[in-house]
């Protein structure tokens, strides 16, 4: 039997000379078949993102900043050291999801139910928090400074959190615990501040106008440049508190 002519070779079932077919032609097969793989899996990982139940979920140690998570279930989802500048959460379910140690500064929290969230150690400087709930929420370490509180639901224990900048108007801070908190030019207009523990509190030039400051400790409290127009400071514990004398002038005591 003749041999076949270079560049072919004899198929054993037909005898027919056949042309080789080349290594890298089937590379180039294998190739597209894994990139078409990779291509599947990032879509998959977009379409997860889009889905409205994204519960229980773990997207820590990422950037997802500037995404838009408005109306959607993130109850028990991780965002551990996450990177979420400008991220939106509008009327988001955030029970009992962690943001510890994540980058939450500029995001858009408002009406977003957070109640029993891990903010501590969390960035939230110049984040939107305004009617959202962050009742029984871990906040140790958190910063606010410059956030917006507005009708926020707060839990009454804020010990050393800093809120410094802070708009917390239509708060009810009654016998709060605020030792050691910043608050140093937080606007605190005409809020219930009645019997709350401010031991060691900065309040720095804070705007405490009309606030109410009833039976308040402020012992050990810095009030320098404190406007206290209208304030009512009845049976409020003042000794070390630092404060001059025109700080306080307008306030009811």
């Amino acid at each position: 039997m003749p041999r076949c002519p270079n560049g072919t070779r004899r198929n054993k079932k037909t005898g027919i000379c056949e042309p080789k077919k080349s290594k890298g032609t089937q590379r180039s097969k294998s190739s597209t078949k894994l990139s078409s793989t990779k291509s599947s899996s990032t879509k998959s990982s977009d379409k997860d993102l889009s889905d409205k139940d994204l519960s229980n979920k773990d997207l820590s140690n990422q950037d997802l900043s500037n995404q838009d998570f408005s109306n959607k279930d993130l109850s028990n989802t991780k965002f551990l050291n996450s990177t979420l500048i400008g991220t939106e959460f509008i009327n988001a379910n955030l029970k009992g999801a962690n943001f510890k140690g994540a980058n939450l500064s500029a995001a858009v929290l408002e009406g977003a139910d957070l109640e029993g969230a891990n903010l501590e150690g969390a960035n939230l400087e110049d984040a939107y928090l305004n009617y959202a709930n962050l009742r029984n929420t871990k906040l140790k370490g958190a910063n606010f400074t410059g956030a917006q509180l507005d009708c926020a639901k707060l839990l009454t224990k804020l010990e050393g959190v800093n809120l410094s900048f802070t708009r917390l108007k239509s708060q009810n801070f009654e016998k709060a615990k605020l030792k050691g908190a910043n608050l140093k030019s937080a606007n605190l207009r005409g809020i219930n501040l009645r019997g709350a523990d401010l031991r060691g509190a900065d309040l720095e030039e804070a705007d405490l106008r009309g606030a109410d400051l009833e039976k308040a400790d402020l012992r050990d409290a810095t009030l320098y440049g404190a406007n206290l127009k209208g304030a009512t400071l009845y049976g409020a514990k003042l000794n070390g508190a630092k404060f001059e004398d025109q700080d306080i002038e307008f306030a009811d005591m």
